[in-house]
């Protein structure tokens, strides 16, 4: 009995002794993966946080190195930059996680937290700091105001092509992964989220205050900007820009193609050098606001509103213009084709001598022909009028 009561009281150290050194290793496993653990209506819930863990980790050595030239055009002139990225940072933030995991019920804020590992960066990489230091310099070397440095940027990132492929999986319901600003400068492409994230990246690195927008039901993503608030998106203190397609100033909300790239904006040809494409002047709902951060303010967005909203006006005249055109010609075509017929008939009376019938015919011929070339006098004030508001409106598109 002596016997079997010791090697009970063994059995129960050495239990204890499993569940302290287990509750060590937990407490250290917590430490170590920045585990948050949250108590709710008496359930717990475990979230490990992806973008902790991503900054936790250190870089693998720098090998196989890739020197890319990156070039686009900013206000007229074309800029460029040279940087070297190597396979095996693009291998690492590749495998870095991408999903949100959570256990229990879905917290509020998971999509902050979501995009939020997009964001970090691996503990010793300062690549995006450096990117966004050479722009500025860049910038710098052009005599650029500290506002046009931040169009630049935003150029350079709408300048990165647009993956259609992997825009197009997405709208089919697609698991395609966003990525980090790494792998969107190595591959040089990437959809609205890809170069959104890359583009608030890159000036958060310049000490703006940037966040994302992001709108469900039309799927799409973009980047905001601090600016004054009486010109900012919704009243959020931040102001729109587009990062999918170039020719889109901050503030300027575009239209956009099946695949969510938005419709560039392109100079216009002339009423009589052929038809122009239709505008789609379909618009963007209310967004999300998540990752905002605090930082310097973009002040050149008054100019801009103030072009963009002429610009939105006058195609909007445009449009509306051309379908009066397309429809008043439509109306002097079928005039000329009654003109003609008229004739046709007038003359085969004057040939068989029915003169009681022709001279009839003459007076309800004058009538209409008087009333065809006012039509055409009116027609010809449009297209001038047409043509104005499109050399206008050119003018200010190269004025972007």
């Amino acid at each position: 009995m002596q016997l079997m009561s010791i090697f009970k009281k063994t059995l129960q150290v050495i239990f204890n002794l499993v569940m302290l050194a287990g509750a060590i290793w937990l407490f250290f496993w917590i430490r170590e993966n920045k585990q948050v653990v949250l108590e709710k209506a008496g359930k717990v819930i475990d979230i490990v946080d992806p973008a902790l863990v991503v900054s936790k980790k250190e870089l693998p050595l720098q090998s196989g190195m890739k020197e890319i030239v990156y070039s686009w055009q900013y206000a007229g002139k074309y800029y460029e930059l040279k940087e070297a990225l190597y396979t095996s940072t693009f291998n690492f933030y590749q495998a870095s996680p991408k999903a949100y995991r959570y256990k229990g019920e879905l917290p509020a804020n998971w999509e902050n937290d979501y995009y939020a590992m997009f964001f970090m960066s691996a503990n010793g990489d300062e690549f995006i700091l450096k990117m966004a230091n050479d722009l500025q310099e860049l910038g710098r070397k052009n005599k650029l105001s500290d506002d046009q440095i931040v169009e630049l940027v935003l150029a350079f990132v709408q300048r990165i092509t647009y993956d259609d492929a992997k825009a197009n999986a997405i709208l089919s319901g697609g698991q395609e992964s966003i990525y980090y600003p790494y792998e969107t400068l190595f591959v040089q492409s990437g959809v609205c989220s890809d170069k959104s994230i890359l583009a608030a990246k890159l000036l958060q690195s310049l000490g703006y205050g940037t966040a994302i927008f992001t709108y469900e039901a039309e799927k799409h993503m973009a980047l905001g900007i601090k600016c004054p608030m009486e010109y900012s998106n919704n009243n959020s203190g931040y102001c729109y820009a587009e990062t999918t397609s170039v020719g889109f100033r901050i503030g300027m909300i575009p239209d956009f193609d099946v695949n969510n790239k938005a419709v560039a904006e392109k100079q216009l040809k002339f009423f009589d050098q052929g038809q122009v494409d239709q505008f789609n002047i379909k618009r963007l709902g209310p967004p999300k606001i998540f990752q905002t951060t605090d930082g310097k303010s973009y002040n050149g967005i008054a100019k801009t509103m103030a072009v963009a909203r002429e610009i939105d006006g006058l195609k909007i005249s445009i449009q509306n213009l051309g379908k009066s055109i397309n429809s008043f010609r439509n109306q002097i075509e079928s005039s000329q084709a009654n003109l003609e017929n008229l004739m046709v008939k007038m003359k085969k009376l004057k040939k068989s001598e029915d003169y009681d019938e022709y001279n009839s015919l003459v007076k309800k011929y004058n009538n209409l022909a008087d009333d065809y070339g006012s039509n055409v006098e009116k027609y010809n004030a449009m297209i001038g009028d047409y043509n104005q508001k499109v050399a206008r409106y050119n003018f200010l598109l190269k004025s972007f």
